[in-house]
């Protein structure tokens, strides 16, 4: 008689055991592989001298990012001006530069000068350093008395000021010519210039430049000599390229686990390698764009050799640029007066001989009044500032006393 067949089949795994292999075991086997991974990559960064600090990565890679998310192919244009800040120069296509803050005033005056309902008195003020100083301190005297003149009474002012330092004729007309262009017409510009068409345009002379230049220190870096070649352009085009691939690098990384080396190391390894990069691109870029600078100097104008040429040169240039100023506010309707400079701080009256780069004392300002008399001639209306000067004015006293003038003019005219 035989035996029955012994059975092999095993029993099936109990209800607790299918649990912890289906729900503990694979995930945490997966942990752990994840976890000696992560360890392994630190372990291999702090023996390649790279250690990861998690703590630190999202700032870090945010910091890099803002490190290089904008092309700076343009030396600072002014000391103590940092990227971003009001007094930052920017380029302008009429005005050559503006300050930050002024091309917000100039969306602003043109927003509002547009406007078909308006009823404020806009006065524009124009001109450099001296008109900078006229504006802060002549704001609440010309508040108060411009609305005191026949046709204006009544009428509340608004007050925008593009005066800024280094600023020079032709730039006072290009500017108003551009709001203007853009339908932008005040009802009064005050131009305060003279100075720093002298000083300004015989420093443009001495440096190889034409006066009739904008102020070289200012506007050259700005515009970078037109270094347009084929070549430059197209280290411009790869610099963009590392910037953009850098900021989507930084967006991955701080969507992704931060505190991961895995994946936070990588990309800032990643992202210092383009900036790497970035820099040498535009240090070829920077050094093309100043031998193109240079070739810009040699192909301009010649400038005036002679401490009388350049003199006469810059104050020819303040006349033509102040006569087409009367000429285009006369045809829009814009009352216009131009002042001669009126300040002069005591380091400037100490230094005239100096400042006047090489001109003898006075012989500036003689050729200036000089042409500001033929202003007379056709109708405008100028103020010799400087005759309203005391030695013990304060600035916002011989404000108050060009306002008063200023306010005489118009009424008699």
């Amino acid at each position: 008689m035989s035996t029955p067949p012994t059975s092999t089949t095993t029993a099936p795994p109990s209800a607790g055991r299918r649990f912890f292999e289906r729900w503990l075991f694979w995930p945490l086997s997966l942990l752990l592989l994840a976890l000696a991974v992560e360890l392994g990559h630190r372990a291999q960064r702090i023996v390649t001298g790279r250690p990861y600090l998690d703590a630190r990565a999202a700032e870090r890679v945010a910091k890099l990012a803002e490190e290089n998310v904008k092309i700076e192919f343009a030396r600072p244009s002014t000391k103590g001006a940092p990227p971003g800040s009001d007094s930052e120069l920017l380029p302008h296509p009429y005005a050559a530069f503006l300050s930050r803050a002024h091309v917000r005033t100039l969306e602003q005056a043109v927003a509002a000068m547009r406007d078909a309902t308006r009823t404020e008195l806009d006065v524009v003020i124009v001109g450099g350093v001296g008109a900078q100083m006229f504006a802060g301190a002549s704001r609440e005297r010309l508040i108060e008395t411009l609305p005191t003149l026949p046709g204006w009474q009544g009428r509340k002012v608004a007050f925008w000021s593009f005066a800024d330092t280094y600023v020079k004729e032709p730039q006072q007309l290009e500017l108003v010519l551009y709001l203007t262009a853009l339908g932008a017409v005040p009802d009064l510009v005050i131009d305060v210039s003279g100075r720093n068409e002298l000083l300004v345009g015989s420093a443009n002379a001495l440096a190889d430049m034409h006066p009739a230049y904008p102020a070289r220190a200012q506007w050259q870096p700005l515009v970078f000599g037109g270094a347009t070649d084929r070549a430059s352009l197209d280290l411009l085009v790869t610099a963009w390229r590392n910037q953009r691939e850098i900021a989507a690098v930084a967006a991955r990384a701080k969507a992704g686990w931060i505190h991961c080396s895995l994946w936070a190391g990588d990309a800032i390894d990643r992202i210092e390698h383009l900036a790497l990069e970035r820099s040498l691109v535009l240090t070829s870029y920077q050094r093309r764009s100043e031998a193109a600078q240079r070739e810009l100097v040699l192909r301009g104008p010649s400038p005036p050799i002679t401490p009388s040429q350049r003199i006469a040169t810059s104050a020819n240039i303040w006349f033509q640029s102040t006569r087409d100023l009367a000429a285009l506010c006369s045809a829009h309707g814009i009352r216009f007066v131009v002042a001669l400079e009126p300040f002069e701080e005591p380091h400037h009256a100490a230094k005239k001989g100096s400042e006047s780069n090489g001109e003898k004392p006075g012989s500036g300002r003689k050729v200036l009044m000089q042409a500001a008399k033929r202003l007379t001639e056709l109708d405008a209306i100028w103020i010799d500032a400087a005759e309203l000067a005391e030695e013990k004015q304060t600035p916002r006293e011989l404000a108050a006393a060009l306002v008063d003038e200023i306010v005489r003019r118009l009424a008699a005219n």
